[in-house]
């Protein structure tokens, strides 16, 4: 999952500019996300567009997170899927309401042109997930661009669960080795 969590800037980064994604994607992904792998989870970057340049909000979880592989890494919000959630989109939201504060949550779901724009299928051997077998799931993926005003109104000051959060440019993101663990 870590893995697959520092390759999304380089696939979001080269898949926006190829393909053009937006909601009426989203029967095809149901039905695929339907059919169980080992698991479904959802994740949103999170750009937040200033004047000067755009900067993606993400996570670094704590250093006492559970998973000791996820302990400091750097992360996209959002995660795996319960099974009462019958499609992408209510995971994202029951994650981000698990890990943003709610005014944050409400700007994202609802005021930001949330854009689905791929699903991966992703696999973490049992050592990394500390688990007896390996785990595979298919992971989708949204895009919310909210403004700095938006950003500031909403989460300024506030902390968010399950570690710390930064405002990361493009160029940080794409040097993984700086940023996760």
């Amino acid at each position: 999952f870590v893995t697959v969590l520092l390759l999304f800037p380089l696939l979001y980064f080269v898949s926006f500019y190829y393909y053009p994604f937006n909601r009426s994607y989203e029967p095809e992904l149901n039905a695929a996300l339907g059919s169980r792998v080992h698991g479904r989870a959802a994740v949103v970057i999170i750009r937040v567009d200033d004047d000067d340049e755009s900067k993606y909000l993400v996570q670094r979880k704590s250093s006492d997170y559970p998973l000791k592989a996820f302990q400091n890494a750097v992360c996209l919000f959002g995660g795996n899927a319960d099974p009462e959630d019958k499609e992408p989109l209510q995971t994202l939201t029951r994650e981000l309401t698990e890990e943003l504060p709610s005014d944050l949550v409400e700007v994202v779901i609802n005021q930001s042109n949330l854009t689905y724009f791929g699903t991966s299928m992703n696999s973490q051997t049992a050592k990394v997930i500390e688990k007896p077998y390996p785990y595979e799931f298919l992971c989708a993926c949204y895009e919310a661009q909210i403004s700095m005003n938006q950003f500031k109104a909403s989460f300024e000051r506030q902390k968010i669960n399950e570690g710390n959060y930064a405002l990361l440019t493009k160029e940080q993101l794409l040097q993984k080795e700086k940023y996760a663990r």
